[in-house]
């Protein structure tokens, strides 16, 4: 394999890209998911299969590269206690960044000695127009080379590290991390005093950097889980407000109907204690509302209709619903009124009665206007019943309902059979016709 081979499949041409608006946090918690967007669009089942995690994202902006964010980036951030979620990417990225032309690169080992050189990790490779081809790191250069290639090639003084960054013993994670990222080495040795002499007790490495950055990481994760956990609890909390809100406006407008609905209404516990009545009520009744509520509903009847009430109960009890039964109530002055009540229980989900509904019509002038007719009629078939001719009546539909006694007499039929159409029975045939042509235009 060439030189140029071996380089291009070194490159990573679709690497993680993210826009200059971006947020730190962002960044952090999408490349800690594998999830950061790409260079070039892909299928859905193609970024699936390529999905991992990153250590660096690129910052684009108007297609062009403008800087680029790393996980030593990303710890330095922290040391610093910088607000992730309040910071865009293009305030803390590295720019400009340290690029390469693919066509200037003569081989593998001279993109390890430019990572050795800038001390970096994350090298862009640009084709000869300017434009991104992808990036390289020293892990995918090395794959593509023998190792016995880079044993020959370089010395061991030229490989080690002339300056070696140590820190104390008894120094905190964040004073290491904090020198490392201050002179771009990718391990500190850690020192112990004893004495005049000083001892190695240790080493921290990038991959103890990477730990740091994983554990903040996960702090952010935790964070955002809170913060969503915290929005939900919020979102939760209005809709029972707001289901509160529409619960009070309902009950609100049910009790205003309830009250001014031109009808006697009345509700009663199991108790038969009144826990609301309406403003028909209160005003046949000639009583004020807290006269009434929490008194029992029978003090209310006539003696005669509280015993009537009490022979029914049993009835309403196993039916749950009774319609148009007469009672009398007594009001505030005294006066006795007439009303038919039809009510209806309403149940628990153990199917017992906690409360009754009733709707009361007062049916007093009724009732008086119906005893003055019946009297006027009684009146009348009295007169009927003496006078020396025969009389009859008829209803609407035609039928008689009344014959005077003259008429029976005179027939030698009883009531029972002259009553409806049994009095055609004593007419002759020959006057049938005749008779009820004349009936029916008198009806």
């Amino acid at each position: 394999m060439s030189q140029s081979d071996s380089l291009r499949v070194a490159i990573d041409v679709n690497p993680p890209c993210i826009s200059l608006e971006t947020t730190v946090a962002e960044v952090v918690l999408r490349m800690n998911q594998g999830s950061l967007p790409r260079l070039r669009k892909s299928s859905i089942l193609e970024e699936k299969s390529t999905q991992k995690r990153y250590s660096y994202a690129l910052v684009m902006g108007d297609g062009e590269l403008r800087g680029i964010l790393t996980e030593r980036d990303i710890v330095r951030l922290a040391v610093q206690n910088l607000d992730f979620e309040g910071t865009p990417v293009n305030r803390v990225m590295s720019s400009p960044v340290k690029t390469l032309l693919f066509h200037h690169i003569d081989s593998s080992l001279a993109v390890i000695n430019f990572f050795r050189i800038h001390r970096i990790r994350h090298l862009p490779i640009l084709d000869k127009q300017g434009n991104l081809m992808g990036t390289v790191t020293p892990e995918s250069i090395r794959a593509t080379m023998q190792s016995t290639d880079l044993l020959r090639l370089r010395t061991v003084e030229e490989s080690m590290t002339g300056e070696v960054v140590t820190v104390s013993s008894n120094a905190t994670i964040i004073t290491a991390v904090s020198l490392m990222l201050k002179n771009q080495v990718s391990c500190v040795v850690i020192i112990e005093n004893q004495g005049i002499n000083i001892y190695s007790a240790g080493i921290i490495t990038e991959r103890d950097l990477k730990l740091v950055r994983e554990i903040f990481t996960n702090f952010l994760v935790r964070k955002q889980t809170d913060e969503e956990l915290r929005q939900y609890q919020h979102h939760l909390e209005s809709l029972v407000d707001l289901r509160t809100k529409l619960w009070r406006r309902s009950a609100a407008c049910y009790q205003h109907l309830y009250e001014n609905t031109p009808v006697m209404l009345h509700s009663i516990n199991i108790k038969g204690e009144l826990v609301s009545v309406s403003n028909m009520w209160l005003h046949n009744l000639g009583y004020e509302h807290h006269e009434v509520i929490g008194r029992k509903y029978l003090e209310f009847l006539t003696q005669k209709s509280q015993q009537y009430a009490q022979q029914k109960f049993p009835e309403y009890l196993q039916n749950g619903i009774c319609i148009d039964i007469p009672y009398q109530m007594v009001c505030k002055n005294g006066k006795v009124i007439d009303i038919l009540l039809s009510a209806i229980a309403q149940k628990d989900e153990t199917g017992q009665i906690v409360r009754s509904l009733a709707v009361m019509t007062d049916v007093t002038e009724r009732n008086i206007a119906e005893k003055a007719l019946q009297e006027s009629e009684q009146r009348f078939r009295r007169m009927a019943d003496a006078a020396p001719v025969l009389i009859w009546s008829s209803r609407a539909d035609k039928f008689c309902d009344y014959l005077s006694k003259g008429w029976l007499d005179f027939t030698g039929r009883t009531l029972e059979q002259e009553m409806g159409d049994g009095w055609t029975e004593g007419v002759h045939p020959d006057d049938l016709k005749r008779c009820l042509d004349t009936y029916l235009l008198i009806s």
